[in-house]
């Protein structure tokens, strides 16, 4: 695999390709070449500071991001066990706001794509019960359009008050199945009937 190794782009793809692979159910071919795993996951682990993963080798900058990419991807190669994840889980702490209960980006602004990204780490390592669900789950539908998909934190133009974006209705939809404990609360809270219609309308 041929990306380049130096910015968090690659762990983004790496989670992007080992997942394809994963999916396709190529991860055994994977597995069979040991020299090659490793060097996958050396690569990674470049990434890794104190922890938890940067934005780009050579970075002192910690990502939510870069951490899910990374986590993800040594998930799916078996190499989790023994992982600590206090730090990752410190820092997600760290970027969780009070005031918008939503998780901050590197640039200190809340982000539903970055929230995304937290929630389904704490979800990785059972860590949700440890923030109020239902804030976050209220913060969450609060970006939700009037086609009942949803906007990014802070898009506020007329265009998306009503009209949804198919990228940030996936964080939103696939943030709030890992918030709420009960599926019909779930499907009746963010009305997935409106958003089938407002999705096939595309």
């Amino acid at each position: 695999m041929k990306f380049d190794r130096k910015t968090t782009k690659f762990v983004l793809y790496m989670f992007v390709a080992l997942t394809i692979l994963d999916i396709l159910a190529y991860g055994l071919i994977i597995s069979f070449e040991p020299s090659k795993q490793d060097v996958i996951v050396d690569e990674i682990n470049s990434f890794n500071q104190n922890g938890v993963f940067v934005t780009h080798k050579g970075s002192s900058t910690p990502s939510i991001l870069s951490s899910f990419y990374a986590v993800s991807s040594l998930d799916i190669l078996n190499r989790l066990s023994g992982f600590n994840s206090a730090p990752i889980l410190n820092f997600i702490k760290s970027r969780y706001d009070n005031q918008t209960n939503l998780f901050l980006d590197r640039d200190g602004e809340p982000s539903l794509h970055t929230t995304w990204a937290a929630l389904a780490l704490l979800s990785k390592f059972n860590a949700i019960d440890q923030y109020n669900r239902t804030k976050i789950i209220s913060a969450i539908l609060s970006l939700q359009t009037s086609d009942s998909l949803f906007r990014e934190y802070g898009e506020t133009d007329a265009f998306h008050q009503y009209i949804g974006e198919l990228e940030e209705s996936f964080y939103g939809i696939s943030s709030l199945e890992k918030l709420y404990t009960n599926t019909t609360q779930f499907f009746l809270g963010i009305n997935r009937t409106k958003i089938a219609i407002a999705i096939n309308s595309m």
